[in-house]
């Protein structure tokens, strides 16, 4: 639990965020928060009325801005740069990520990813979990960029109930 102010400087107690969980039978829990249902509606909406063309540029810059407006610092590790991001992803409820050298690349594993998701594997399943690897992959760029790397991000796997993997360089 955590302290909020309100305007009168009165304390009250808020609820800490509940993590993304789901009922037996795949649905959400009652007490799942709300705001991935949204990030899925937001998508659909998007992608559906600007395609995929269109579309893909603005949730990219989406995730850049999510970079800029949590910034990771410099951290001197490649473990120390997983658990700033962890950390950052902790705060959004954006699930996790592990991040392994692969040579010529960054191998970045991104788990518990933000979205409702109702086991829909159909073509609006498809396009959202697409929509969420442009803003999660810029986000990385961002993150990664502003370490002073130069390489590109790229999405390599999109596959419900499965994390997600993204890789940093040339593979």
């Amino acid at each position: 639990m955590s302290l909020l102010n309100t305007w009168d400087d009165t304390e009250i107690e808020a609820p800490s965020a509940a993590r993304f969980s789901t009922e037996p039978d795949g649905g959400p829990s009652a007490d799942a928060p709300h705001w991935p249902k949204v990030l899925d509606l937001l998508i659909d909406e998007l992608i559906q009325a600007a395609g995929e063309a269109e579309a893909q540029p603005l949730l990219q810059r989406v995730g850049l801005r999510l970079a800029e407006d949590l910034p990771l610092g410099q951290p001197a590790t490649l473990a120390a740069l997983e658990s700033e991001i962890n950390r950052r992803l902790a705060r959004l409820s954006w699930g996790w990520c592990l991040i392994r050298d692969a040579g010529r690349h960054l191998v970045i594993e991104h788990g518990d990813y933000p979205l409702m998701g109702s086991g829909d594997i159909g073509e609006a399943g498809r396009l959202r979990l697409l929509g969420l690897s442009w803003i999660l992959g810029s986000l990385y760029q961002g993150w990664l960029g502003a370490q002073g790397g130069q390489a590109r991000v790229s999405y390599q796997r999109n596959r419900f109930h499965q994390s997600l993997i993204f890789h940093y360089g040339s593979a």
